[in-house]
Parts: C-alpha cells; sequence; structure tokens
C-alpha cells in the first residue's frame, strides 16, 4: 500500500512493507539506500517469522489459511476476509515487536553466522573472510590479510585457468589443422589416381589455396555456401552437386574452370 508518492522517484521493491504512514520513512524507503538488516528486513524475517509460526505453524498453512479465506468467494467478500485476517496478524506482530529479545536473537542468529564464515575461512574450512564477522570478534587486521590473500591466490587461479584454456585451444587448432592436412592429402591421391570424389566447399578452396589456384572473390562465397561435391566421371566429365538457390538457379559457371584448374595443378605437383 503506497501512503506517499514523490514525482520522479523509482521505487525498487527490495522488501515486504505492509504499512508506511510515515512521509520521513517513506523517503527512506523510496532512497534506495536500504541495506542489508535493516529495519523492514529484520520485520519481515523476524517478526512476521514469529507471526506465521504462532498463527499457522508454517508458511504453507498460512496460504492455506488465505486460499480458503477467497475460495467459492466474490472478490469484495474474500478481500474483506483478507484484510480482516492481515490486521490480525499485524496486531500479533506488534505486539511481538515490543518484545526486544525477538530482535536480538535475529540479529545474533545472523552475527553468529558471518562469525562461523569467518572462522571457517580462517581454519581452513570453507567460508570465506567475513569482515562483519571478524569485526565482531575483534580480528579485522587478521581478516585483512586473510582476504589480500585469498585474492592473490583467485588471481593465481584465474591465470591458470586462462593458460590451460590457451593451451587446450592450441592442442584443438593443431588437430583440426592436422586432420584438415590430412583430407587434403587423402584427395590429392584420389585425383592422381584418376575418378576421384570430392565433398564440401572449404575442401575444395582448402585444395585450391594451396595449389595457388585463384579463386574469384564471388565464385568463392558461392562455393563455401552452396556446393556439395564434385565427381570425375568415367568419360573425364565433372559432375557437379550444389544446392539451387531457387528453381531457376543455374550454379556457378566458374566452378568447372576452377576444378579443372585445381586437378591440374594436383597432377603437375606429383611430377
Amino acid at each position: 500500500m503506497v501512503t506517499y508518492q514523490k514525482k520522479g522517484v523509482r521505487l525498487e521493491i527490495h522488501y515486504t512493507v505492509e504499512y508506511i504512514d510515515n512521509k520521513k520513512d517513506w523517503e527512506y524507503v523510496c532512497s534506495g539506500s536500504i541495506k542489508h538488516g535493516e529495519p523492514w528486513y529484520m520485520w519481515k524475517h523476524a517478526t512476521m517469522k514469529a507471526v506465521v509460526k504462532q498463527m499457522y505453524g508454517d508458511e504453507a498453512k498460512r496460504e492455506e489459511v488465505f486460499d480458503n479465506l477467497r475460495a467459492d468467494r466474490s472478490y469484495t467478500e474474500a478481500k474483506e476476509l483478507v484484510a480482516e485476517q492481515i490486521k490480525k496478524e499485524d496486531a500479533l506482530a506488534s505486539e511481538l515487536a515490543k518484545d526486544g529479545k525477538l530482535y536480538a536473537k535475529y540479529i545474533k542468529v545472523r552475527l553468529d553466522g558471518r562469525i562461523s564464515n569467518y572462522n571457517a575461512y580462517k581454519n581452513g574450512d570453507g567460508g570465506y573472510p567475513d569482515f562483519i564477522g571478524a569485526a565482531v570478534i575483534n580480528d579485522l587486521d587478521n581478516c585483512d590479510r586473510l582476504a589480500e590473500q585469498r585474492r592473490q591466490e583467485e588471481k593465481l587461479e584465474r591465470e591458470a585457468y586462462i593458460k590451460q584454456k590457451e593451451e587446450q585451444e592450441r592442442q584443438e587448432a593443431a588437430a583440426e589443422a592436422e586432420q584438415a592436412a590430412k583430407r587434403i592429402s587423402e584427395v590429392e591421391a584420389a585425383i592422381r589416381k584418376g575418378g576421384e570424389k570430392v565433398s564440401g566447399g572449404e575442401l575444395l578452396c582448402a585444395l585450391a589455396d594451396k595449389h595457388n589456384v585463384t579463386i574469384p572473390l564471388k565464385t568463392r562465397g558461392w562455393i563455401l555456401h552452396y556446393f556439395v561435391s564434385y565427381e570425375l566421371m568415367a568419360d573425364n566429365s565433372i559432375s557437379v552437386r550444389y544446392i539451387a538457390k531457387n528453381k531457376q538457379s543455374k550454379g556457378s559457371t566458374k566452378i568447372y574452370e576452377i576444378i579443372r584448374n585445381i586437378r591440374a595443378a594436383v597432377n603437375a605437383a606429383a611430377v
């Protein structure tokens, strides 16, 4: 429920707030300066948890109660019943909030958790260099040292990961290059024997580049996108398979000349 609006203020919801009737409180919420552990956070995680436990037992049973209030009722009737139930929750919450022990217990539990995080890290048992936990036990200087140590360790880990990744990529590239060279050698051997079948535009271009056969830029693009394979037939004619752009497509007019030039260059290199 919004009880105060200020033009130009963008409200981002970080906490569940049932009702605000104070302009100063509303401006504080809208300012975005609420941090972890502020009163509204404690209200939700301490007071309201106590309310839920005392009135219902757990969140699931609370949801069940509200679902029953809405079931088979008109919107207006259900709205009134839900509002009445929330009033009961608010009344109990206000009563519980008078007891400072509730918040003290909540704060202690959270601080104990931060201390545990810090001690665990200090003892090499997980956790992290938690400055809040360290501050509670008056060990900030040591925490600062541990945090710097952790930063250096993480830096070394990142450097080692990058080095490992680069080596892996280098090995993969070398393996791919070796495989490509092997495929080219196999095609060259097949061309020299005659009756070869060459598949793939990248392989055909790589073969041309190796033997200094010029492929016009437009034709190279066609080969890479549409060329499927070529086969040397028994009568020494060349059969080319390609993907047609449309029904009227006749393919490349240069492809046969390029294939003949590649075959001639491969055979000449063997002499």
